[in-house]
């Protein structure tokens, strides 16, 4: 997950390597509170990235505005 925002551009939230066919992704989330890519009011853009064992990625990316 890459986060734009006050504190800058494209930076990493975090990175995982999974395994299997299917996962649950409820448990990655955007943290406003987090001091590395947020604490800060104001506008992100959140992209989200999932490539799979073929390098076939799908990306979904969604806007935060934290007041």
């Amino acid at each position: 997950m890459k986060v734009s925002g006050p504190k800058g551009s494209d930076i990493q939230a975090f990175s995982e390597m999974i395994d299997g066919v299917a996962h649950d992704l409820s448990n990655y989330a955007f943290d406003s509170n987090n001091s590395t890519y947020a604490g800060l009011k104001g506008s992100y853009s959140v992209e989200l990235e999932v490539i799979d064992d073929v390098d076939q990625a799908t990306t979904q990316t969604f806007s935060i505005n934290v007041i």
